[in-house]
């Protein structure tokens, strides 16, 4: 039985206190939300302008009235949905705070406060993630030059989301010519890679001279992912290799049609005419 969530009334408007989605979710429209990763972290709670008309964060492109709003931890606004979602025993959530509750505490000391990098095997491989380099080091090579770690003008996303093409052999990361390839790479495999702040959360905020806590209550923060290879099949490349055939196929024609070249002669059929 799905349990009624908790409410929070903000200048006479309810909204439903959702843990799962981390977001307020208007009682009456639940179309309109606000999620918590917009609001700013504050001892005891959270902060945010408040539009009075849109009954949202304020932005500086309307003139709407606005209001500054704090609110409670999520430990105090849900107690017994943080419990459910992270797995923490009721009892032990008295006294905690939400980024506490939120985070991996293990993983933000061996990065914060231990300065341990955190890693990620690519098909076997296992790298570095090092944002000052901008680059993924293979830790048995630390004097290599690595992988530019994916952004989002690095590469077009032509395969899929986050999806590249690898060269394992090399350790490298290629580029395909999308416009004429015609069969599968047979050396390169496919990889998905998370972008900078996935990988590294706490390095991003670092260079960009915000607070090491930021956004890791909703980051996912972890010292160790795994970039397994993916079969070609489930990217977009073989409708691309599909639509680079038929367009030679088509230019094909049209030179035949045109008179460039002549077609093949079925030489089993030829033979003296009696």
């Amino acid at each position: 039985m799905k349990r009624e969530l908790p409410i929070i009334n903000i200048h006479g408007t309810d909204f439903f206190i959702d843990v799962e989605s981390l977001s307020l979710k208007e009682r009456a429209n639940e179309n309109n939300f606000i999620p918590f990763g917009y609001m700013a972290d504050v001892p005891g709670g959270y902060e945010f302008e408040y539009g009075l008309d849109s009954r949202n964060i304020h932005t500086i492109w309307t003139d709407e009235q606005s209001v500054r709003i704090k609110i409670p931890e999520l430990v105090e606004l849900d107690p017994f949905g943080m419990s459910q979602r992270y797995q923490v025993p009721m009892e032990q959530l008295k006294g905690k705070t939400d980024f506490e509750i939120m985070v991996d505490q293990q993983a933000f000391d061996l990065r914060v406060n231990k300065g341990v990098l955190p890693t990620i095997d690519i098909a076997g491989d296992l790298f570095y993630v090092v944002l000052d380099k901008d680059r993924l080091i293979p830790k048995d090579d630390p004097q290599s030059v690595g992988i530019p770690i994916p952004s989002f003008t690095q590469y077009d996303q032509v395969l899929g989301e986050n999806v590249f093409a690898y060269d394992p052999k090399k350790r490298e990361i290629k580029e395909l010519d999308y416009l004429k390839i015609t069969e599968i790479p047979k050396n390169l495999i496919a990889v998905r890679l998370p972008y900078s702040f996935s990988l590294d959360p706490v390095g991003w905020n670092w260079q960009n001279n915000r607070d090491a806590k930021t956004a890791l209550k909703t980051s996912n923060l972890r010292m160790h992912f795994s970039s397994p290879k993916i079969p070609w099949e489930k990217t977009d490349l073989p409708d691309i290799i599909k639509e680079n055939l038929e367009e030679l196929r088509q230019r094909k024609v049209e030179k035949i049609k045109s008179g460039l070249t002549k077609p093949l002669v079925n030489k089993r059929n030829r033979g003296r005419r009696m």
